[in-house]
């Protein structure tokens, strides 16, 4: 069997697509066809996608682009809706074909396009004026394919009051859900502030020594975003997968709030030397930080600034003096804490 039969319209919107392998807009195509139209440019697309003779693809530059398949192919899935129409023939059908070959023609533009819009999705009012089909054309055809659980309607928390289609199978992108901080549409604030809390006082743990004579060196391995990412994972102190991203902004936050510091790694590695394995890991996930992160003192315990001054809880301070037994230009504690 051959393949579909074109139109002269037809085939002179193949060729034109056929010049950009990679594929194009409607923009390009009206810019190499001048005396076409936009509806032309659609109706011809609409007809090419009917034959299987164009893919509709989402660029992340374009929007929606549209690339052309060989005749081979377009024969290969003319062939596989034959048969996905027929229940009697014994064709093996991949899980597209079984898809397409229970739709009309209109279904079939109307789930290309929501097809390309990937885990962002896509509204009802650009699939009316990309497809150029009517209103009402559109809104039968997503609601047959919602009842056959091909797409489904997902709401964005940036405009809750619209619905985008997508792929029933496809996970909607931290985009239009929101990510872990929303829970059914709502910012969880108290889920922010408690993982903030835990967060906070582990670092504390990590950056104020038990004993309050002692200051960590400036090698002390401080813990980095992905040694903070992977005690939360490992942790159980919450059920939500954050990715490192999500982890960045509680630190950023508790950064702004004064809370914590940042400090150049430098040299050091950010290591928690209570993990065994956490040296390999951060070989693989760690190359993109840069920066440690260590409590601030005087939000972690009740002192004051001072407090992280050598001076502060020095034991001789009351008779340190230049040309006495201990003198400030000769104290080792103050170097150690100047070269920190």
């Amino acid at each position: 069997m051959g393949p579909p039969t074109l139109s002269q319209t037809e085939q002179t919107l193949l060729v034109t697509l056929r010049k950009f392998p990679k594929g194009t807009n409607h923009q390009a195509l009206l810019d190499h066809l001048q005396t076409w139209t936009e509806t032309d440019i659609v109706e011809g697309l609409n007809s090419l996608s009917s034959k299987h003779f164009v893919d509709f693809l989402e660029s992340s530059t374009q929007g929606v682009i549209f690339r052309a398949r060989d005749a081979e192919e377009a024969t290969k899935w003319d062939l596989l809706d034959r048969n996905a129409a027929c229940p009697h023939r014994a064709l093996t059908l991949n899980r597209e074909s079984r898809r397409t070959g229970s739709m009309n023609e209109q279904e079939r533009i109307v789930y290309q396009f929501i097809k390309a819009s990937s885990n962002k999705g896509t509204w009802v009012k650009d699939i009316k004026v990309k497809s150029g089909l009517h209103g009402q054309v559109v809104a039968q055809a997503i609601k047959s394919l919602e009842k056959k659980s091909l797409i489904k309607a997902v709401k964005s928390v940036k405009t809750p009051t619209k619905k985008v289609y997508m792929l029933a199978e496809i996970e909607p992108s931290a985009e239009l859900t929101g990510g872990a901080w929303y829970t059914d549409q709502e910012l969880d604030v108290e889920f922010i502030d408690q993982l903030s809390n835990q967060l906070f006082k582990y670092i504390g743990a990590k950056s104020i020594p038990p004993d309050p004579q002692f200051i960590y060196p400036s090698s002390h391995p401080f813990p980095t975003c992905a040694d903070l990412h992977r005690w939360i994972s490992k942790s159980g102190i919450t059920t939500v997968e954050l990715s490192r991203a999500d982890v960045q902004s509680l630190l950023d936050r508790l950064v702004f709030d004064s809370k914590i510091e940042q400090i150049p790694i430098g040299g050091t590695t950010g290591n928690d030397d209570d993990d065994e394995d956490l040296d390999e890991w951060n070989m693989d996930e760690d190359s993109e930080d840069v920066w440690a992160y260590r409590a601030s003192r005087r939000n972690f315990t009740d002192g004051s600034a001072w407090t992280d001054v050598p001076c502060g809880r020095c034991p001789v301070f009351s008779f340190c003096k230049e040309g006495g037994p201990v003198s400030p230009s000769g104290c080792v504690y103050f170097k150690k804490w100047l070269e920190y």
